[in-house]
């Protein structure tokens, strides 16, 4: 299931059906839509039986402090509030810019994944396992036209890590920069 914060614009969209694709799922959905139970285990008999778990990706802005506008306990508490557990999910993506910051002698900051994955150790999803970005999600975006109309596409993500000039010190795979909380 993919997570987004709202926003209403075709570069969103083109984000959206990239993440769609990457992860083999048709769901997305605001979280502003997100209610009770949401996010509850609805898997089929078969799913259940052979433990095969989803794949839970948010997308949205962020920083090392907050995501989608809100604090790691704020997105917590959403979640939560929407039914997170590990028995429907395996593993849940923060994809937003430098949540997940990590500097280049490979310390990983006090930053929103660290606080957040946290969090989700002390409750019903302390099994999941939660992947952010070690810098900034950088999307290379190219034009589709299709009847006369013209849509953003993404072409390629990749994730890197800038110094406060904005110069490229690391440059990674959009699977090669994630980074797993242990």
């Amino acid at each position: 299931m993919i997570i987004y914060f709202g926003e209403n614009d075709p570069e969103r969209t083109a984000k959206t059906n990239w993440l769609k694709i990457k992860y083999g799922d048709s769901k997305a959905i605001s979280i502003h839509s997100l209610k009770r139970n949401s996010l509850s285990d609805n898997r089929s008999f078969t799913d259940r039986f052979l433990d095969k778990k989803e794949t839970l990706v948010i997308s949205g802005h962020g920083n090392d402090e907050r995501f989608m506008d809100r604090s790691p306990l704020e997105l917590y508490t959403s979640l939560m509030g929407a039914g997170l557990n590990h028995d429907r999910f395996g593993s849940i993506y923060l994809l937003g810019c430098d949540v997940g910051l990590q500097f280049n002698d490979r310390y990983i900051a006090t930053n929103f994944m660290k606080q957040f994955a946290l969090k989700i150790r002390q409750g019903p999803a302390r099994k999941l396992k939660v992947y952010a970005p070690r810098g900034e999600i950088v999307w290379m975006m190219d034009d589709v036209i299709w009847e006369h109309l013209t849509f953003p596409r993404v072409a390629e993500a990749r994730i890197q890590i800038c110094d406060e000039d904005d110069n490229v010190l690391e440059d990674y795979s959009f699977e090669t920069g994630m980074l797993i909380f242990k």
